[in-house]
Order: C-alpha cells, then sequence, then structure tokens
C-alpha cells in the first residue's frame, strides 16, 4: 500500500542512497509544475508488475474508494495508474502475471486475457493460473506476439461495461491479424470475471467450457443489439464486421465466418462475399503466431541445464528426488546426480535434450545476458513455491479435520510437521 503522502517513497530511497533523477527514471516519481518531485502513487493499494523472470519492474496503483479526502471537493482521481514507462518497463510489451501464467498456459493449451489485475488475482486465487492482462495500456500487436510465444489459443474475459466491450473489439481484431485462434467468455449476470468467481468458480469453469469463437461472438452481439429486420441495419452490421473479416490470412477460416454472417443476416453467400472485395481495411496483417510450444515443466528444466552445462551446480538437491516422466529427462539428472559425463548418454536422449534446449530457449531475449541462468532460477523458485501451496493446502486439510475431532496434541503435532516440511521443502 502507498500512504497518502507526497513525499514519502521520495524520502525513503533518497535515504537508501538513490537520486531523484534516478527515481524517476523508474517511473516512481512525478515532476511537479514547480519543478519539484513528488511520488506518483498516493493512497492506493499497489500491484507489482513483473518481468518475464519474475522481476518487478513497474506498479500499478489502485484506489481505494473509502479512502478519498473527506470534508471538501476534489477532482476524482484515475481509479488505476502505473509506473512512467521506463528503461525496463515499457507498456505495451508487458502483460500482467505472464511470468506466473506462462507455465500454465503451456500446460492447458491456452490462455485467457482479462481486463484488470483483480481479474487476474480472483482467477489464480482460484486456481485458474493460465489468466493474464494488458498492462496499463490497450492491448497491443507485441503483447499478441509475447502470448503466441506460449500458445496460439486465447481466451477474452473483459468487462461487461461499454469500456470493455470496445476494448474487446479492439482485441479480436488484433488477434485475427495476429492469426491467433481467439474464444470470448460470457458471464450473464456479472460484470467481470472478479464478481463471477467470487459469487461461484463454477461460473468460470463454465464460462471457458462454452466460450464462442471471438468473430462469431461479434456477430451474434450485433445482430443482438441493431436486429436485422430491415436492410438497413443489415448495411451497419456487414460494415462494421467485414473489414475484420477481410485480414483473416486463411481462406477456410475466412470462408466459415462469410457463410455465418450470411446466415445470420438471412442473405446469401455471394452478396457478402461480393460486399466483401469493397470492405476497407485500415490495418494490414502484422504478425503470424508461432506454434504451439509443447515443452512441460521437467523438460524445459532439463532444455536449460542441457544447453548451459554450468547450472549443473545450481541443481537443487530436492530435484533428484523427482519422479521424472519423460525417459530423456529421467536419464540427464541421473547422470548428473552420480556425476557422470553427460556426453555418454544415448544419441536418442541426446537429440531430445537439444530439441528441449532449443524450445526452452526460444522464448528468450538471449541479447540480454544472463538471461538463461535468471530463466533456470525462476524455474526452480516456481517450482519451491508450487510445492509450498501443495504442502499447506495438504496440511490445512489434516489440521481441519483434527480440529473438528478436538485433538489439540494431533493438532500441535501437525503444526510441528508442517513448520518442518516448509523448511525442507526450501533446501
Amino acid at each position: 500500500y502507498a500512504p497518502r503522502s507526497w513525499d514519502l517513497l521520495l524520502r525513503f530511497l533518497k535515504n537508501k542512497g538513490y537520486i531523484e533523477k534516478e527515481i524517476s527514471r523508474a517511473g516512481l516519481l512525478v515532476l511537479g509544475e514547480k519543478g519539484r518531485y513528488y511520488d506518483r502513487f498516493r493512497g492506493r493499494i499497489m500491484f507489482p508488475i513483473n518481468n518475464i523472470a519474475g522481476q518487478v519492474i513497474a506498479f500499478t496503483g489502485r484506489t481505494l474508494e473509502d479512502d478519498l479526502p473527506a470534508g471538501r471537493q476534489v477532482q476524482t482521481p484515475a481509479k488505476y495508474i502505473n509506473s512512467a514507462e521506463s528503461p525496463i518497463y515499457t507498456k505495451g510489451k508487458t502483460i500482467y502475471a505472464l511470468d506466473r501464467a506462462r507455465i500454465e498456459i503451456r500446460a492447458q493449451g491456452f490462455s485467457v486475457m482479462v481486463e484488470g489485475n483483480m481479474d487476474v488475482i480472483a482467477c489464480h486465487q482460484a486456481g485458474f493460473r493460465n489468466v493474464v492482462a494488458v498492462s496499463g495500456t490497450a492491448l497491443t500487436p507485441d503483447q499478441l506476439k509475447i502470448l503466441a510465444r506460449y500458445s496460439p489459443d486465447t481466451i477474452f474475459a473483459f468487462d461487461s461495461d461499454s469500456a470493455g466491450k470496445a476494448a474487446l473489439k479492439r482485441a479480436i481484431t488484433l488477434a485475427v491479424q495476429s492469426d491467433l485462434n481467439a474464444k470470448v467468455i460470457t458471464l450473464p449476470g456479472f460484470k467481470d470475471p472478479d464478481e463471477a468467481i467470487k459469487s461461484d468458480p463454477k461460473n468460470w469453469q463454465q464460462g471457458i467450457k462454452t466460450a464462442k469463437p471471438a468473430l462469431e461472438y461479434w456477430i451474434d452481439c450485433l445482430v443482438l443489439e441493431q436486429g436485422i429486420t430491415d436492410v438497413g441495419e443489415k448495411k451497419k452490421i456487414s460494415k462494421e464486421i467485414l473489414p475484420v473479416i477481410k485480414i483473416i490470412s486463411n481462406d477456410l477460416e475466412k470462408e466459415h465466418y462469410l457463410k455465418y454472417l450470411a446466415k445470420k443476416l438471412a442473405i446469401s453467400e455471394s452478396a457478402v462475399t461480393a460486399q466483401l472485395s469493397k470492405a476497407k481495411v485500415t490495418q494490414e496483417r502484422e504478425v503470424s503466431a508461432q506454434a504451439k510450444v509443447g515443452l512441460d515443466y521437467e523438460q524445459r528444466v532439463a532444455g536449460l541445464v542441457w544447453q548451459e552445462k554450468k547450472l549443473i551446480d545450481k541443481i537443487p538437491t530436492a530435484f533428484f528426488g523427482l519422479n521424472f516422466q519423460d525417459q530423456a529427462v529421467r536419464a540427464l539428472f541421473e547422470k548428473v546426480k552420480h556425476n557422470q559425463e553427460l556426453k555418454k548418454l544415448p544419441a536418442e536422449i541426446k537429440s531430445k535434450l537439444d530439441l528441449y534446449a532449443l524450445e526452452a530457449m526460444r522464448d528468450l531475449d538471449l541479447d540480454e545476458e544472463g538471461m538463461i541462468e535468471r530463466e533456470f532460477e525462476y524455474l526452480v523458485r516456481d517450482f519451491f513455491e508450487r510445492k509450498k501451496e501443495r504442502t499447506k493446502a495438504e496440511f490445512a486439510e489434516k489440521i481441519a479435520e483434527a480440529e473438528t475431532a478436538g485433538d489439540r496434541d494431533k493438532i500441535k503435532e501437525l503444526m510441528s510437521q508442517f513448520q518442518s516440511a516448509i523448511i525442507d521443502g526450501e533446501k
């Protein structure tokens, strides 16, 4: 939380040895009209924004409605503000929570894009960890390029207000330009994912299950909102949607949506196709998504170790006790565990590990020094965090059972075991 003060952070960081220009470059200060710096974030709950390696590079600050000054007229502040862009933070190339969601995106084969930090947090707390959000800006082509590295399939779940609807149309258009397979979640009766999940997590599960292809959703909404009782309404709908269909690169997909639109408007396909040639496209197709990435967690770790042999000394002892499912991963860690030469691994194992290394490095910025090592450290840290969460859940269940039974000795024993398990799990 950033207290309601004009210079609390400024004074704190200056006491740590930083100068005003450095703090300003980090996006944490604002230069006032009188030439004096003051804190950018005041009276706000703070959300750290991380880069892909889990390092904090910026913040989002949200006002609390009950924390506004009382007793005088004040201008209503923006609900959300972000750090200014800096040498390490570019809004249009940063995706909120991607550092925590990327492994789950690969595992599930799709990402979910929401509008706000609170929506992401609600989803992750409920166990839906493939959810991310835009970061301080409208969705950009660069953000979709980054998402495509983890999966070409994405689902949009934006707010149901007018701003959310406008943002969704832009997102769908960009997804079409980026050749992503986009769908849209509907959450009837709820304004946003946070509200739906707080009511019942099953609302979200159902929304994912019934998500519609994005352009079908857009067409359906136009038909529902404008109607098709006369030709004027049909013209308005086609004028809005045909420029988006026109930029689809895949001919089969394009034909599908032309047929879908013709059916919804109750007109011939030939008429829709003829009108398509007249549709004006304001943007050209910019990117093509990469093929779906298929590495799981253990393959990714093994790929990095195989690529960067110096990481062997950084492998936690706990890794050697894991039951690896992949034959190549198992063979690699067996050799490492017993200090045996890796060059003696069978040719087919080496070939697999080469592929894992290539895939694991594909999304990394290799121009940045030490990136492979930071990626490995992130994966190790994530492994222990997930292990800790599982341990907490298991002991919470056992302690609840002991409390129900009124067994105080058992509770004390479980608490002691829990503390030991957490400590051991971090080794």
